[in-house]
This record gives structure tokens, sequence and C-alpha cells, in this order.
């Protein structure tokens, strides 16, 4: 789904008017009667989020002529008399296709596939004129097989664009840890911040106004979720998501008692986290970072938080 295109080319005029145009790697010729999924349209009225004379792509089929179904400028809905465009359809791929591919080309399976299923995208990376010439890499770069001519056809430049999205988004596993960079704070990221942590929960999810997304959980807004583009995401080693998820514990677990983690209070009982381990008393509240506890043999020392470990907090005292 997509709104104004960029990247149509003009292919014909008749007196000074459009009668041909290509996009994604195929042609589109001036057309009568009602739009169907996948045609093109050239807006003659601008305003309100639609630019004159730019193309929009159909995304329904026409039931009337006041039907023109598209996306406008900023992704909203747009549903317009057919009066206001010039509608454009694509040419039948026999006319179009007829160049043979290249060499670090991109194609789509028709034919007879093994490693492949039909569809699916493929890289061109040798081709031998031989009888079955081309030797194609899938889009995760992790296999290859031969295919004969006939078995390919010319990806459109759209087909390449969802197909190398799909590998990005498969790298973003349910349950990964991954890092926010762009776009916090703004639709469909409100409530997340660039710079936090959050949880992949989907890296297929079918937004309905932006397409396919990453759906990230942990966001604060009344949802909770939201949704980003592979480049909007870092994923992170095993030792960072590990590091995050002992921290998460250890707040959960401080959390259960009503603190934060290292908050201690006059009468806990805490251990001393190195040397004898002596268990000490908490005598003073926390004054420049440190935490005055009662000791057997150096009388009231302040130490680290980071140096204790908390054994009974004051209020599961039962000598009190």
């Amino acid at each position: 789904m997509m709104a104004k295109l960029n990247g149509v080319k003009t292919l014909d005029m008749v007196n000074g008017e459009i009668t041909k145009v290509a996009y994604g790697g195929a042609e589109y010729v001036k057309a009568e009667g009602l739009p169907k999924m996948g045609d093109l349209v050239r807006a003659e009225e601008g305003g309100y989020d639609i630019a004159y004379g730019a193309f929009y792509k159909i995304t329904e089929d026409a039931d009337h002529e006041e039907d023109v179904r598209f996306l406008d400028d900023v992704d909203d809905g747009r549903v317009r008399d057919a009066n206001d465009y010039v509608l454009f359809r694509k040419v039948s791929a026999a006319s179009v296709e007829a160049e043979r591919l290249k060499v670090g080309e991109y194609a789509k399976v028709v034919g007879q596939a093994i490693v492949t299923e039909k569809g699916d995208i493929v890289k061109v990376i040798k081709d031998t004129g031989d009888q079955v010439p081309f030797m194609v890499e899938t889009m995760d770069g992790k296999d290859t097989e031969w295919r004969t001519e006939e078995s390919l056809v010319r990806a459109t430049d759209e087909e390449v664009a969802e197909a190398k999205d799909a590998v990005a988004r498969a790298k973003f596993k349910e349950g990964a840890k991954v890092r926010l960079k762009p776009g916090g704070g703004e639709f469909p990221l409100i409530g997340f911040e660039n710079g936090e942590i959050y949880e992949v929960s989907d890296n297929n999810f079918d937004h309905t106004r932006r397409g396919k997304r990453i759906r990230i959980e942990g966001g604060d807004c009344f949802r909770g979720s939201g949704c980003a583009t592979p480049d909007q995401l870092e994923i992170l080693s095993e030792e960072e998501a590990a590091e995050i998820e002992r921290k998460q514990a250890e707040e959960a677990k401080w959390a259960k008692i009503g603190r934060k983690v290292g908050e201690y209070k006059i009468g806990d009982v805490v251990r001393y986290d190195y040397g004898d381990n002596e268990i000490c008393e908490v005598v003073d509240d926390t004054e420049d970072g440190r935490v005055g506890v009662q000791t057997k043999d150096y009388g009231i020392c302040r130490e680290k938080p980071t140096n204790l470990r908390l054994i009974t907090p004051v209020e599961a005292r039962f000598d009190r």
C-alpha cells in the first residue's frame, strides 16, 4: 500500500496528453472503464493531500464511476469521482517482459520449482547461456538453484521491495529484545522512546494503514504495542538481552515489596556481598548514595547499595 507514486516515467504522449507510462518494471497505457485493483490513476485535480498530476495506485475494484479508491499523500484512504482522474492499466506481461534477464536483476519464479516456490522473488547471479542458463539466489542469500529462462519473469520494483522487506523482518524473531532507533513518539510508535528497549511480538503484523510491520511491546500507551520497520530497530546481542532480562527480574523482585532496586530502609537485614559476608542491620537512611549499616567489628559503615544484599525487609521482620 502506498500513496503518491515516485518513479513513474512517461513513455508516450499524443497531442501533449500522456498515453503510456512505466512504473515498477511494468508498462501502463491509458484505459477506459472502471478502475481495478492495481491500476494507476493520474490526478487531474489537486488539493486535500492529493497532488495535481501525480500518480496513485488503485487499492480496490470500483463498483461505479464515483468509486475511485486509493491512498492519498498522508496514507488516508480516498474515494473520489473517476472524472477527476485519468486511468492507466498494466500492459500484458508478454509485451513488457520480453527483454532477457541480466545478472544482478531480480525475477519472480513462475515455473516448476524445487528449492524455491512459485511466486518467490530471486536474484539472478549467473547466466551460462545454456539450456538451463540462470543460477538464482533466494532473497535471504541462503540457497541457490538453476532455472530455465521460461520459469522466470522480471520482478517489478514493488515486488522486489516487498521481498527485501520480508527478509529483513524475518530476522526479528518473536521474543527478541530490540532497541528503537528513529520514530519514537510518532504514529504508529506513540508511547515509545528512541533508545529504549522493547520486545518483538510479531514480525509479520499487517497494519491497516502502513502494510507489513514488526509489532513491538512495552510502550507507554493504552495498548502498549507499536509497529516499526526493520531499519527502525536494532536487535540486541545475546549478552545484552541476557543483561536486560537479569535487570528486569531484579526490578520485579524489588517491586513485590514496593521498592526500587537498591532501596534500603532502616531496620532491613542485609548481608555484605563480599569479604566475610557479615549479616548487618540498616541503621541510617541513604546519604550521598550510601547506606548506613551496623557492623560487628567496625561500627556503623556507609556502604554502596551494590555491596549489600537484602535478606529480610523491615516490614517482614518477626522480631519487631
